[in-house]
């Protein structure tokens, strides 16, 4: 969960001061959180979730190998994924898709995106 406070927290823009302020402990406290050495309750995680403008479900979403050091290539994000997930752009789009809530209109959302890139994609 602290790896996932601290993307979110991080594709805000916001350091660890402005979101301990915001949730009313300090900045190492946030820092133990992040790093997994305290636990995080219910009702702190729904202020964090308020303040980065994610869903709370977000912060329990399988992490990628990769964010734990793991270099197997089966494991592996592509570069430029990660590289346009980082853009505003990449950013703004994957905000949007969090705060769809029916599972339904995310698989049809992602079934779109690939025909047009399929139907668009030129060797």
């Amino acid at each position: 969960m602290g790896r996932r406070i601290r993307h979110h927290r991080r594709s805000a823009g916001m350091d660890q001061r402005e979101l301990a302020l915001f949730i009313g402990v300090s900045a190492q406290q946030v820092q133990k959180y992040e790093t997994g050495r305290s636990r995080v309750g219910a009702g702190r995680l729904r202020q964090i979730a308020k303040k980065l403008d994610v869903p709370v479900a977000s912060f329990f979403e399988p992490l990628a190998a990769s964010d734990f050091g793991v270099d197997d290539p089966a494991h592996a994000i592509d570069r430029a994924v990660l590289a346009y997930v980082s853009t505003p752009e990449g950013i703004v789009v994957n905000r949007a898709f969090q705060r769809i809530s029916d599972p339904k209109v995310r698989r049809n959302l992602i079934g779109l995106l690939v025909a047009i890139s399929d139907a668009t994609y030129v060797d």
